[in-house]
């Protein structure tokens, strides 16, 4: 587990050369995806939003991307439990696939961020012996 986050924090060797962060950061998706330990994202700026790594859920991830721009966020924000930490998101069938979520502001007016989403983990049940 770590060695593939030390991993994912090598160079970016195969960054575009322009300058703008939305090409930057869809070359190093994976590098992102792997540094937050995410299942896929979100980059939005300037009102649109790009799919970082393969998008799942959709329904859930749009309801989710409609609730971080209605809450401005202008601080670093995670959850490992959205029906818990987050009762007020109007999605009635609830949350199935995405359990949580980081998000990250790039600017001060919280309309730009970045989000990453983690599906829900399946344990298997325990099995006791006496």
């Amino acid at each position: 587990m770590y060695a593939t986050r030390i991993k994912a924090r090598k160079p970016l060797t195969n960054a575009p050369p322009k300058n703008s962060p939305s090409a930057y950061i869809a070359a190093s998706s994976s590098d992102l995806l792997n540094i937050f330990e995410a299942d896929f994202g979100f980059l939005a700026i300037r009102g649109e939003a790009r799919t970082i790594g393969k998008l799942f859920a959709y329904n859930e991830a749009i309801v989710l991307l409609q609730y971080i721009r209605q809450k401005n966020i202008t601080s670093i924000f995670s959850s490992h439990n959205l029906t818990k930490d987050c009762k007020d998101i109007p999605y009635a069938p609830g949350f199935e696939t995405i359990s949580g979520m980081l998000v990250i502001p790039l600017t001060l007016s919280s309309s730009d961020f970045l989000v990453f989403f983690r599906k829900t983990q399946v344990t298997p049940p325990q099995h006791f012996t006496q």
